[in-house]
């Protein structure tokens, strides 16, 4: 937590900091800007990283969440997984 409120203290003095991280969750934390690669190490999207982390279909297809279905208490759920560790049954 406490490199978190670093970046995010050096980001409010207007430092420029490059990071790269699977760390979804706090990716808006520490970020203005997101610039997301694909598999074959290509930009895939650059801009506003609330933007860009809220495009489901961009962070499916370039395998930084997943989805799986199970069937439990009698019906289809589909859960999203972010691949850094963090679980998230509301991501858009």
């Amino acid at each position: 937590m406490w490199l978190i409120e670093l970046l995010g203290a050096l980001r409010g003095a207007g430092k420029t900091i490059v990071s790269a991280t699977h760390g979804l969750d706090i990716a808006t934390e520490i970020a203005d800007r997101a610039v997301i690669l694909g598999e074959d190490h290509r930009v895939a999207a650059d801009g506003p990283a609330e933007e860009i982390l809220r495009n489901r279909e961009l962070l499916l297809s370039v395998n930084l969440i997943h989805e799986h279905s199970h069937f439990h208490a009698g019906e289809w759920r589909t859960h999203t997984h972010y691949h850094g560790g963090a679980h998230d049954h509301d991501h858009p």
